[in-house]
């Protein structure tokens, strides 16, 4: 299951002008979530492709900037870590009642 996200509307929120990754980890932000544009995926660090891989430049990688993990109501998660499968963490009535 694909999830639309929301485009990446600057240069901040595309990662550019952050320092050049090296093969041997990928660039560092404070959500500690990545994404791609073109394949529609939300990763944490574990689960994201290689900054080097041919991947994570033909669908765009990027740090997900720390205000963008909260987006319009909209809050961010790692899907390959998630019980549920999918990039968007769903609030349950319980959790809004406390």
């Amino acid at each position: 299951m694909r999830v639309a996200l929301p485009a990446l509307q600057n240069e901040h929120d595309r990662g550019v002008g952050a320092a050049t990754p090296d093969a041997a980890d990928a660039p560092s932000n404070a959500s500690g979530l990545y994404w791609s544009r073109r394949g529609g995926e939300v990763a944490c660090i574990a689960h994201a492709p290689e900054p080097m891989a041919a991947r994570w430049h033909a669908e765009q990688w990027a740090p997900m900037p720390l205000a963008a993990k909260t987006r319009h109501g909209v809050s961010y998660q790692c899907q390959h870590c998630s019980p549920s499968g999918s990039p968007i963490n769903h609030r349950r009535l319980s959790d809004l009642a406390s």
